[in-house]
C-alpha cells in the first residue's frame, strides 16, 4: 500500500497541472497602459509551432513602444495566447489585433490550427480584428505558397491575404529594402535592413498593396537573388479588416520604429474613425454587452444600451470621432468586466480540479489509518504466551 502513495502524488500533480486552463495563464499576461489614449488590445500567439525567442522579442518591443512616443496617441495591452484561446467564442470579443510570430514554419501552423482554427481566426478578422504575421505567420496568411518559377503549391495557407502570393526562400542573412508606399515617412527612411531567415519574398495583385519590396541582399546565397524587386512586406484586406505581412524578421531588428510604425500603421486602420470601422465597433460593443449581461446590474445594462443609441445617431450625423470614443471607452470596461469574470470561473474550475485530484489520496489515507487501527487493536486482543 505505502508503494502507492508516491504514484498517487505524482498522478495528482499531473492532473493539476495540464487542467489548469491554457486561457487563465493567457488572461493573466496582460499588460495594460492608463491614459487617454486609444487602446488596442493585442494577441500574441505562443501556442504549437510559435517561436519562443520570436513571441519574447515582440513582448519586448511592445513594452518599449508602450513607454515611447512612437505609437502617440494608441496605448496598448498585450497576452500571449494558445490555439485554444483562439479558438474560443470569447477571443474576437477580447482583442483587436492578433500577432503571428516566426514559428516552426507557415505548413505547421496550418496543420496546428485545422479546419477549426482556419474558421476562428477568420471569425475574428470579420468582426473588425486586425493581423500581422512575420516569417511563417505571413507564409501561413496567404492563399498559395509556391517556389518561386514552380507553378504548383507546395501547401494552401489560410486564404486570409487572398490577394498575395508567398514564395519560399531560402536565405539567412540581412536584406535591404526599399520603401514602396512607407507607413510612415516620417518614422522610417527610404531604405531599411532587416534580417530575414527563409521568410517568404511575395507577390501582389488586386487591393494588395506593397510596402517594401526587396531590392538587396547582404550575401549572395540561396534562391533570394532571383527575386529581386518583389515585395517583402505588404497590406492586404480580409473582410474590411487589414492583413499585415512580412518576409523578413521585423521583430529582431535593432530600430524598433521600424516595428512600430507597422504596429501603427495598422492600428490606424483598426480603429479609423470611419463608417465601415465604426459599424463593426458598433457591432462589437452590442456582443460584448450581452456577452457581460449576467454581471451587470439592469441599470448597467440600461446605460449600455443608452451608449450603444448615442453612439449610432454620432454615426448618423458623421460624428465619427466622437462616436469611436463613445464606443472604445464602453468596449474597454465591457472587456475589463468579461476578463474579471472569466478569471473566476476559471478560479473555480482550478478549484474543482484540485479538489478532485486530492480525493484518491484523501480515500486512500482513510484506508491506510483503517488498517493501521484494526492492526493495533488486534495485537491488544492477542493472548500473551
Amino acid at each position: 500500500m505505502r508503494s502507492v502513495i508516491p504514484y498517487l502524488l505524482i498522478f495528482s500533480y499531473i492532473l493539476t497541472i495540464f487542467f489548469i486552463p491554457a486561457s487563465r495563464l493567457a488572461y493573466s499576461a496582460t499588460h495594460e497602459e492608463d491614459g487617454h489614449k486609444l487602446k488596442l488590445d493585442v494577441a500574441i500567439y505562443g501556442g504549437p509551432g510559435a517561436n519562443r525567442s520570436s513571441v519574447a522579442r515582440i513582448v519586448k518591443l511592445l513594452e518599449a513602444l508602450n513607454s515611447s512616443e512612437a505609437l502617440r496617441n494608441v496605448s496598448l495591452a498585450w497576452s500571449i495566447v494558445d490555439l485554444s484561446d483562439l479558438k474560443s467564442d470569447v477571443f474576437p470579443l477580447l482583442y483587436d489585433l492578433l500577432i503571428m510570430p516566426e514559428g516552426e514554419s507557415g505548413q505547421k501552423y496550418v496543420e496546428s490550427f485545422g479546419k477549426e482554427g482556419e474558421v476562428a481566426l477568420k471569425r475574428f478578422l470579420a468582426l473588425g480584428g486586425g493581423y500581422i504575421g512575420i516569417s511563417a505567420g505571413a507564409y501561413a496568411a496567404t492563399s498559395m505558397i509556391l517556389y518561386f518559377g514552380n507553378l504548383e503549391p507546395s501547401y494552401e495557407g489560410w486564404g486570409i491575404a487572398p490577394n498575395v502570393i508567398s514564395f519560399i526562400t531560402n536565405y539567412i542573412g540581412n536584406v535591404i529594402l526599399v520603401a514602396e508606399n512607407s507607413p510612415s515617412p516620417d518614422l522610417l527612411p527610404a531604405n531599411i535592413t532587416v534580417i530575414e531567415t527563409n521568410g517568404p519574398v511575395m507577390n501582389v495583385r488586386g487591393i494588395a498593396l506593397s510596402l517594401f519590396k526587396l531590392s538587396a541582399a547582404e550575401k549572395a546565397e540561396g534562391n533570394i537573388a532571383s527575386m529581386l524587386g518583389y515585395p517583402m512586406i505588404v497590406l492586404d484586406i480580409y473582410n474590411g479588416s487589414p492583413v499585415l505581412l512580412s518576409g523578413p524578421r521585423i521583430e529582431l531588428s535593432e530600430d524598433a520604429n521600424i516595428f512600430g510604425a507597422l504596429l501603427l500603421y495598422i492600428s490606424s486602420m483598426i480603429l479609423a474613425p470611419n463608417p465601415s470601422v465604426l459599424s463593426k465597433r458598433l457591432n462589437l460593443a452590442t456582443m460584448l454587452l450581452n456577452a457581460c449581461r449576467q454581471y451587470m446590474s439592469s441599470e448597467e445594462r440600461e446605460r449600455g444600451f443608452q451608449i450603444l443609441t448615442k453612439a449610432s445617431l454620432k454615426v448618423s450625423k458623421g460624428e465619427y470621432a466622437e462616436a469611436l470614443d463613445l464606443l472604445q471607452d464602453m468596449i474597454i470596461r465591457l472587456r475589463s468586466t468579461l476578463r474579471h469574470s472569466l478569471s473566476k470561473a476559471h478560479e473555480y474550475h482550478f478549484l474543482g480540479i484540485m479538489i478532485v485530484s486530492l480525493l484518491p489520496i484523501f480515500f486512500f489515507s482513510i484506508m491506510i489509518t483503517y488498517r493501521l487501527v484494526k492492526r493495533y487493536k488486534a495485537r491488544e486482543v492477542t493472548p500473551q504466551t
